[in-house]
């Protein structure tokens, strides 16, 4: 039997699918060229720290131990070595089976290494910074509409000179920098790692040799994890592998347990910007999703204990009032 296709519509949709790709293609080229401008001028951490591309394993390590992404190494925040998912198992002489895994070098050839950390080692010394919280936007086009809409919030308020900070001997404060949060409540902007209350403190080391024991299915009993009394066997009676020969994590969710981290999806994010040479322009310096709500703008400064009432002084010597968000710094 004949099938009644109608094809009338197929050029509209594949127009708007067109569209998509190109205004995707056009983020990702656009990310890659704020990255290097970032790198170059050394303006902040915008997308070496918080870029898509930094991925979840480089968060993870910073809210376990500080180490940040972007290192002198690794100015992107992406390591060179680039691990391929294509196990391979080999016999060694003494008869025993061990993995090798096949991966390319810093220049792209491939080649072999056996299976370790699986992670170039990097310098001794590393870049550390804050890590309570560590987290990055899930995509350059999230990171994009963040910035854009920041610096449109902002404008407004380029012209402020100073801030008021009650409660002080000197209350007006030169005002450079600002913050705004951008919201987006139907998806969000990314996600962030936060240590929680069984959170121990662990080297960069360990944080990988975890992370590869759950990509590579390692057991408890190779990662000298002591039993937890588990139940030996199932409900039906059946004996169950001792727990030495289970699965260390059978997915993250069990890693961040064990690490004492959660993860947090972030609906808002957070942009620092400072004025130009010119102090006629608003330009970034970093941004990072984050909770915060409502959408909003307010001076960076951060006067402990004294925060913006919402008073500023423009540039021509008059002051105008709003409504201090519930976030301004303090």
């Amino acid at each position: 039997m004949a099938l009644n296709v109608r094809t009338g519509s197929f050029g509209a949709k594949f127009d708007a699918l067109s569209r998509h790709i190109a205004d995707k293609a056009q983020q990702y080229q656009a990310h890659e060229q704020a990255m290097m401008a970032e790198i170059a001028g050394h303006q902040g951490h915008a997308y070496g720290r918080h870029g898509y591309q930094a991925g979840w394993e480089a968060q993870l390590i910073r809210v376990v131990t500080s180490v940040t992404p972007d290192q002198t190494f690794a100015p992107t925040g992406v390591e060179a070595v680039i691990r391929q998912w294509n196990q391979r198992f080999a016999v060694n002489p003494a008869g025993g089976i061990h993995t090798v895994m096949s991966v390319y070098d810093a220049t792209g050839r491939p080649q072999h290494m056996q299976a370790g950390p699986l992670f170039t080692p990097g310098p001794a010394a590393y870049q550390i910074a804050a890590g309570r919280d560590a987290g990055g936007f899930i995509s350059p086009g999230k990171q994009d509409y963040a910035l854009r809409t920041a610096l449109l919030v902002a404008m407004p308020y380029i012209h402020v000179a100073a801030s008021f900070h009650p409660g002080i001997a000197r209350p007006w404060k030169d005002l450079d920098r600002c913050m705004v949060v951008v919201s987006s409540p139907q998806t969000g902007f990314g996600f962030s790692y936060s240590r929680n209350a069984q959170f121990v403190a662990r080297t960069r080391d360990q944080v990988l040799a975890l992370i590869e024991a759950m990509q590579t299915g390692k057991t408890r009993g190779d990662l000298g994890l002591p039993d937890t009394g588990a139940p030996l066997v199932d409900a039906a009676g059946r004996a169950l592998r001792p727990e030495a020969q289970r699965p260390a994590f059978s997915g993250m969710g069990e890693l961040l347990d064990y690490l004492g981290v959660d993860i947090v999806w972030q609906k808002s994010a957070l942009v620092i910007l400072k004025k130009d040479v010119t102090g006629n322009m608003w330009e970034r310096v970093t941004m990072y999703p984050c909770n915060l709500a409502p959408q909003g703008w307010a001076p960076s400064l951060k006067v402990q204990n004294h925060p913006w009432s919402g008073k500023v002084r423009m540039n021509d010597g008059s002051e105008r009032t709003f409504a201090p968000p519930a976030w301004t710094p303090q």
